[in-house]
């Protein structure tokens, strides 16, 4: 059985005596809707009207109304204007225009003479404004005028001029709105015909040289975008019907494949004319696109596979939801497949002998690549509409496969990081085999298998698992915990994120939601044993949460080290060293702690820091080698006059001899520094003084220098300082 594109249905035959079926015989005809329209090389216009289905490959026409334009001249050229019900007729070099239903005269509309062909804008194209646009060209002039029609009116409201006649040897794109004009190549209107036809948006299809036999494709912008396709000498007239182009010839009609170039199909005709309706001399034929779902089960039962896949991929564009069931289309690869759709049935079963495309794989391996690809955007399209919906879950599980194969990383985690219906049992083990460990956790995570997500993720960190296509998997975790309602989940993870690193873990406690809270109380017990995360936590509690449990907290630790660097960040700096002397009793911490706290502060704030230390001291009798060691060890830092005013009078000049040496030391190197730079600066200055010559005179009185005050503006120039001024700037 030969594929189809199309159905032949036989519409009308003209019924006429023997004598007068030259006469009768139809030249052109026009369609709308259920409406047709034939124009007769003895000047007549007849209306049938068709029935809304068809039964068989005949239907019953119903004749309506004929009207005679005149006794001689056939009609060349019929067009609708469903706007407004006018039926334009261009008949013996002259456009007239009657009612579509009645057939009779619009009074108001006289006749637009010396016509030889004429063409109404595309409806598509037509602002919302109550007129159309019409396009007639002179049988006169080397002109086009441009007409606006409405409906009790048209006029001409541009006229283009062209350099030569439209009927003359070659093809001429003209813009009506810029006035440029671009040849295009040439035709042998004595020997071939000559027609321009719409291809889409912006694309026009035109008979190519006669030498050549091919048609063209051309742009509104003279450019081609696709290959000229090979066709018969011949052709009367074409048409596009995406994907196809239809072509006539006198005996048959061919169709064929405007994205592989192929010949599809041929219907015979006798006689055959031209118009949008296929009609021969007394015929009418209606051809109908077959479904694509149709053509695509058709060339699959032939055997013809890669021909179905084309097809699909070609009208997917214009045509994304179509009413082929996805599962046909799965089914074409075994690799993809894999037992997913064992519960379906195919229509294609019992007569699909065609080879799958496995076999691609030995013979050509990039065309089997460019049918995955092809696979993918068809289940994307398809995946939501209500075809998809209905084997949605064929669908997301061939999906998942097609990503795993062709390394889609960032279209499979999309897939699994959001709600889908990829089953578990198919789709693990196609995640397992190509190590995407990481995947695998976000698919169980969005199945509401939580603990299966963080054990997959936790092996990753591990090194139980390799996945190369996230670098950050802990982080993740982390994110996880945060934002987890199960807390049992939460606890059952935290002390491994904590072991890790407490200062990132600790964020599964920070940086929760508010509907996702952990008490208060249970987090402080248990970060007892993680010293940096409990001080962070705590931190988090004051700053963040101005939680008084966070303050009471800090009293009763017993992590003094943490507990002291907390009272320093909330400003508690006295007793956060009372708590390192004596509850830590690291002194050396304390003077750290010193240290710390006055990075990026004066030198004051660092004294005031290190008196405070030293006052706690003098106040212990066993710490008075400590407070000694201090201030030998800061003597620069201490000013002798506030170390003097807190001592003990017990102390002794002696006992002090070391730091006092040292601090007055400090003090006049400090002196002698200050000096020094008063000096060099001075020096600096002089570098930048000005000679004055005995010469010399001011620039804004021109009088000499009779002082050795001057000033000098920003251009070097010297003046008297009584005379500087705005001005002279």
């Amino acid at each position: 059985m030969a594929f189809r594109a199309f159905t032949q249905t036989h519409v009308y035959e003209k019924q006429a005596a023997l004598k007068e079926k030259d006469k009768s015989s139809i030249q052109c005809i026009e369609c709308y809707d259920q409406n047709v329209y034939m124009g007769s090389r003895d000047a007549t216009v007849q209306h049938l009207i068709l029935p809304s289905s068809t039964n068989g490959d005949q239907i019953k026409t119903r004749d309506s109304r004929v009207r005679k334009l005149g006794s001689s001249n056939p009609v060349v050229q019929l067009r609708v204007v469903p706007l407004f019900n006018h039926l334009l007729v261009l008949w013996d070099r002259s456009v007239t225009a009657i009612n579509m239903f009645s057939l009779q005269p619009v009074p108001a509309l006289k006749k637009i003479q010396h016509v030889s062909l004429f063409e109404v804008c595309d409806s598509a194209l037509v602002s919302q404004k109550a007129c159309v646009e019409m396009v007639t060209s002179s049988s006169r002039r080397k002109v086009i005028q441009i007409h606006v029609v409405g409906v009790d009116r048209w006029e001409v409201v541009k006229e283009v001029p062209l350099v030569q006649d439209p009927t003359s040897d070659r093809y001429l794109l003209r813009d009506i709105s810029t006035g440029s004009s671009q040849e295009l190549f040439p035709h042998t209107h004595s020997r071939q015909r000559v027609f321009v036809t719409s291809a889409g948006r912006g694309e026009f299809l035109l008979n190519g040289p006669e030498s050549l036999g091919k048609c063209m494709f051309v742009m509104k912008t003279g450019i081609c975008q696709r290959p000229p396709l090979q066709w018969p000498q011949e052709v009367l007239a074409a048409r596009v019907c995406f994907p196809y182009i239809l072509t006539l010839q006198p005996q048959v009609l061919s169709v064929y494949s405007v994205l592989d170039q192929q010949h599809k199909q041929t219907v015979s005709l006798r006689g055959a004319k031209d118009g949008v309706l296929v009609f021969t001399e007394r015929d009418i034929f209606s051809l109908r696109l077959v479904p694509f779902k149709e053509q695509v089960q058709a060339l699959v039962r032939l055997e013809r596979v890669e021909e179905a896949l084309v097809l699909l991929d070609g009208v997917q564009e214009r045509h994304p939801k179509g009413g082929l069931d996805p599962r046909e289309i799965i089914r074409l690869h075994p690799d993809i497949q894999c037992g997913q759709c064992e519960d379906f049935q195919s229509r294609l079963d019992q007569e699909n002998k065609a080879r799958d495309l496995q076999a691609l794989w030995q013979e050509d391996r990039n065309a089997l690549h460019h049918y995955l690809v092809f696979l993918g955007d068809f289940l994307r399209a398809v995946r939501g509409t209500e075809r998809g919906l209905e084997c949605s879950r064929e669908v997301d599980c061939a999906l998942l496969r097609l990503y795993a194969e062709l390394g889609e990383d960032e279209n499979l985690q999309q897939l699994v990081a959001f709600p889908n219906e990829c089953r578990l049992d198919h789709c693990v083990p196609v995640l397992e085999r190509h190590n995407r460990y990481f995947t695998l956790g976000s698919l169980y995570q969005s199945h509401g298998k939580e603990i299966d997500a963080l054990e997959t993720w936790v092996e990753i960190v591990n090194g139980a698992h390799k996945d190369p296509t996230c670098s950050d998997v802990y982080g993740h975790i982390v994110w996880t915990l945060s934002h987890l309602k199960d807390s049992d989940a939460v606890w059952k993870f935290a002390g491994w994120t904590l072991q890790k690193k407490q200062e990132i873990g600790v964020q599964i406690f920070i940086g929760r939601p508010p509907d996702a809270p952990l008490e208060t109380q249970d987090v402080l017990a248990f970060l007892e044993k993680y010293p940096l995360a409990m001080l962070l936590y705590l931190e988090f509690l004051i700053h963040e949460m101005k939680s008084e449990v966070g303050t009471a907290r800090i009293k009763s630790t017993t992590l003094h080290v943490e507990k002291a660097i907390l009272l320093g960040r909330v400003g508690e700096h006295a007793e956060a060293l009372q708590v390192l002397v004596h509850q830590e009793r690291d002194l050396q911490a304390a003077q750290a702690f010193c240290c710390r706290a006055s990075q990026n502060q004066d030198s004051q704030f660092r004294q005031t820091l290190l008196l405070t230390l030293l006052q706690i001291y003098l106040r212990s009798h066993d710490l008075t080698n400590a407070a000694m060691d201090l201030l030998n060890d800061n003597a620069q830092v201490f000013t002798a006059e506030n170390v003097i005013r807190i001592l003990p009078d017990t102390w002794s000049v002696q006992l002090l001899s070391q730091f006092l040496v040292a601090s007055l030391r400090q003090t006049f190197h400090q002196r002698r520094m200050a000096s020094l730079q008063k000096a060099l600066s001075q020096v600096e200055l002089m570098r930048h003084k000005f000679r004055l010559d005995e010469e010399q005179k001011c620039k804004v009185c021109q009088r000499d220098f009779a002082e050795p005050q001057f000033a000098c503006n920003l251009r070097g120039e010297m003046m008297h300082t009584r005379c500087c001024g705005p001005s002279s700037s």
